[in-house]
C-alpha cells in the first residue's frame, strides 16, 4: 500500500466524522474524491484495491455476511450508503470475464460455472441481476454448481487485485 494512502487511512482512523461521511459514499470512487479533496493524491483504484486485500483477510463467517451485501465487522469497506463493498456482483462477473479475468483460484465448481457463463448469453442476463455474491452463488447452484458466496467473493477480490488501473476506477465507479 502506497504512503499516501496509508496516511489517509491514519487520518480517516483518527477522525469520526471523515468515518461517517465515507461509509455513506455510494461508491468507492466518491471516497477517492473526498480523499484528493483532503490534499491526498488517491484514486479509486487504490481504495478498491486495499479493499479488495482486506476482503481476503476476512475469517469466512465475515466472508459471508460481505458475501450477502452486508458490512463486514472489521475494515473499512465503504460504499453501498454504509453497507459496504460491491453492489451489482452479477455484473462485475460478467465484466471480469469480459476482459479476460476468469483465474477461479482453482476452485473447479466456480471454474466450470464461470465456462459455462463465459458461453450463455441467457446466464450471462440472467447473472446481471444478481446483486451480491450470495445471489451468484444461488444461481450457480440453480444450474448445479456448488459455489457459495464467499467463494464468489474471494474470486471477485483476487480479479481485482489483478486489474489495471483503469478497469479498477471503471469498478470503483459503479456499475453503469
Amino acid at each position: 500500500m502506497s504512503k499516501e494512502l496509508n496516511a489517509f487511512f491514519a487520518k480517516v482512523t483518527a477522525d469520526p466524522d471523515l468515518q461517517m461521511q465515507l461509509n455513506m459514499t455510494n461508491e468507492v470512487a466518491e471516497v477517492a474524491d473526498i480523499a484528493r479533496g483532503l490534499g491526498f493524491k488517491i484514486i479509486g483504484a487504490q481504495i478498491l484495491r486495499a479493499q479488495a486485500g482486506r476482503v481476503l483477510m476476512l475469517p469466512l463467517d465475515e466472508l459471508e455476511t460481505v458475501a450477502s451485501g452486508e458490512k463486514a465487522k472489521t475494515g473499512a469497506q465503504w460504499g453501498r450508503g454504509g453497507n459496504g463493498y460491491l453492489d451489482n456482483a452479477g455484473f462485475w462477473v460478467n465484466e471480469l470475464m469480459h476482459w479476460g479475468y476468469t483465474d477461479s483460484a482453482n476452485e473447479p465448481q466456480l471454474e466450470t460455472f464461470l465456462a459455462r457463463v463465459k458461453n450463455d448469453d441467457g446466464l450471462q442476463s440472467e447473472l446481471l441481476l444478481a446483486r451480491t455474491c450470495k445471489d451468484v452463488a444461488i444461481l450457480a447452484n440453480k444450474y448445479g454448481y456448488e459455489v457459495s458466496g464467499s467463494l464468489v467473493l474471494r474470486y471477485q477480490a483476487i480479479q481485482i487485485l489483478k486489474l489495471s488501473d483503469e478497469e479498477a476506477d471503471k469498478v470503483a465507479s459503479g456499475a453503469s
